[in-house]
C-alpha cells in the first residue's frame, strides 16, 4: 500500500511538472506572437518565422515601453531589402533611438523587484550585447507618430544578425 502511495505521488508531481513546462512554453509562444503582431501593426511587415525572439518587454498604459529582440541565423537581405529597410545613417533617427533604447536600458537595469512585480514579470535586464551600436553598420525603419518624442523604431544590425524593435511612447 506504502508502495502505492510513494508511486501515486510520484506521479503526480511528474505530471504536475509537465504541466507546468507546457504552460510557461505555451506562454512564450503568446508573448512572441504578440510582439510579432505588434511590430506587424506598427511596420506594415512581418518578421520571418526563422527569426527568434531572445528578449521581450512590453507594457502599455497611457504610454507604451518595449524592447524586443530577435537573432536570425543568416541575413534576411532580400526580406530587409523588400520591407524597404534604409541603409544610410540617419542622425535624427540615431538621437532619438539612443535617447529611447537608452532610458529603456538604464529602466531595465534599475528596476526593483517593486517595479519588476508592478509593471510584469516580463521586466528582466536587457543584456548590453543586444544594444543596438549606431557607430557600426545598421539598416532601420520609423514608425512616424504625431508627437515628435515617441520612437517606434525597427533597427537591424547585420554584425550580430539582431532585429530590435523599440518603442517608447508618451
Amino acid at each position: 500500500m506504502k508502495k502505492i502511495k510513494k508511486l501515486w505521488t510520484i506521479g503526480l508531481a511528474v505530471l504536475l511538472m509537465l504541466c507546468m513546462s507546457i504552460s510557461l512554453v505555451g506562454c512564450a509562444g503568446i508573448e512572441e506572437k504578440e510582439a510579432r503582431s505588434r511590430i506587424e501593426s506598427c511596420f506594415d511587415i512581418e518578421v520571418p518565422k526563422e527569426a527568434k525572439m531572445v528578449y521581450n518587454y512590453y507594457q502599455s498604459w497611457q504610454e507604451s515601453t518595449g524592447y524586443t529582440v530577435f537573432i536570425f541565423e543568416q541575413e534576411p537581405t532580400d526580406w530587409l531589402n523588400e520591407s524597404e529597410f534604409f541603409k544610410e545613417k540617419d542622425e535624427e533617427f540615431e538621437r532619438k533611438t539612443k535617447e529611447a533604447v537608452n532610458r529603456y536600458f538604464e529602466f531595465s537595469k534599475n528596476a526593483t523587484p517593486e517595479d519588476a512585480e508592478f509593471l510584469g514579470s516580463g521586466l528582466t535586464v536587457l543584456p548590453e550585447e543586444y544594444l543596438p551600436d549606431f557607430e557600426k553598420e545598421y539598416w532601420w525603419k520609423e514608425h512616424k507618430r504625431e508627437n515628435e518624442y515617441d520612437s517606434v523604431a525597427l533597427i537591424y544590425v547585420p554584425e550580430k544578425l539582431m532585429l530590435v524593435y523599440s518603442i517608447d511612447t508618451w
